[in-house]
């Protein structure tokens, strides 16, 4: 009889206690994660919990990197935003084994604000926007790795990627930076608008001539709607480039491109980009590098009301491989980096969404001599 009792009391006190945690105010925190150059890691994390108990370690992991001190956290009355600092877990001499192991070596862009999903990003409900280089690395092109590293706190947008001896080059709209051990980054300025003739210049990428001369090939608009292709010559070791010089699409209805890109083939050249004017895919050919004749459009099962852009390839020969692009919709939805595979210059399957842990957006590949 007394056990029961005292079960009984127990249960009752259990019960009271598990009752008084259920009601009790919840409050939140948010989480700026940065990293060891501040810049975000991931968007902005809520953890909710209850007010007065304290966040635990568990909460803060983020999956390559540890906190550079662990904060005395607890929940207030009221929500408020804290500041966390991470740094790699990888030592720089690891994560350069890392690149260096990859079949291929992507550069894109993580857009970072606050309510931006990892399946869709709707720009009309943004009122800025926050878009951070990402490294990221793959065996097969579908699937991809992030690179766990400290990044350049500056925004980057529709970046590309190339080795030139000991350094990584990458420049982007806008910008450009070398790193050798993708923990320091050096920004360097190119002067992609001299005399400012132009209103925008867009997406510069690398291409490489057969004779080895490394060229940037970007957009270039004097209105803001119709653009031209130009191409600058490339120093690696001054980083300088030369001055613009206009690509020969004139002989084509197709004179209105964007998002160049320039692979070699068994003739000459190949030029894949975006038809600014219809919102689709061309592909030319070139035995200079300089004129391109024989536009074709790219013919891609999807659904109607989607555009690509920002088309990049990884070619298995000169005419077969995997054609990536990025994804959107009229209402400037974004759907990420899809891929396709191509035989024989035909596309032989239809999109699909390439594998990785945020939203990659426009990129470039670097394929590796392995």
């Amino acid at each position: 009889m007394k056990r029961t009792k005292w079960w009984f009391l127990g249960a009752l006190l259990l019960g009271l206690v598990a009752g008084s945690f259920y009601f009790w105010p919840s409050s939140t925190i948010e989480i700026v994660r940065l990293d060891s150059l501040g810049t975000k890691i991931q968007p902005n994390k809520l953890i909710h919990g209850k007010v007065g108990f304290p966040l635990s370690r568990k909460r803060l992991k983020i999956e390559g990197y540890r906190t550079q001190h662990h904060p005395d956290l607890r929940f207030k009355q009221k929500k408020y935003r804290v500041e966390v600092a991470y740094e790699p877990r990888k030592s720089a001499s690891q994560l350069t084994a890392l690149v260096r192991k990859a079949k291929y070596v992507g550069a894109t862009f993580q857009v970072l604000d606050t309510g931006i999903g990892n399946q869709r990003q709707n720009y009309r409900r943004l009122r800025s926007e926050e878009d951070r280089l990402r490294i990221i690395l793959s065996e097969d092109g579908i699937h991809w790795a992030t690179l766990e590293t400290s990044y350049p706190n500056v925004a980057v947008r529709d970046p590309s990627i190339i080795k030139l001896g000991s350094k990584w080059w990458i420049v982007y709209t806008g910008g450009a930076m070398w790193t050798e051990n993708f923990r320091t980054w050096h920004h360097v300025y190119l002067n992609y608008n001299p005399n400012n003739q132009f209103q925008k210049v867009w997406a510069p990428e690398f291409y490489r001539l057969k004779n080895g001369q490394v060229y940037l090939v970007a957009a270039a608009s004097t209105d803001g709607v119709h653009f031209k292709l130009l191409r600058y010559s490339f120093n690696s070791k001054q980083g300088t480039i030369g001055a613009p010089e206009q690509l020969n699409v004139g002989e084509t209805s197709h004179t209105n491109l964007i998002d160049p890109h320039i692979t070699t083939s068994h003739s000459g050249y190949v030029l894949w980009a975006k038809d600014e004017t219809r919102h689709y895919l061309v592909k030319a050919s070139s035995k200079d590098g300089v004129k391109f004749t024989n536009f074709t459009r790219i013919n891609i099962k999807m659904s109607a009301g989607l555009t690509p852009e920002g088309p990049t390839t990884i070619d298995k020969s000169a005419h077969s491989g995997l054609l990536f692009f990025d994804l959107y919709n009229t209402q400037e939805t974004f759907t990420g980096v899809h891929v396709v595979k191509f035989e024989n210059d035909k596309l032989i399957s239809s999109p699909t969404r390439i594998k990785s842990d945020f939203l990659v957006r426009h990129f470039s590949v670097y394929r590796s001599n392995k």
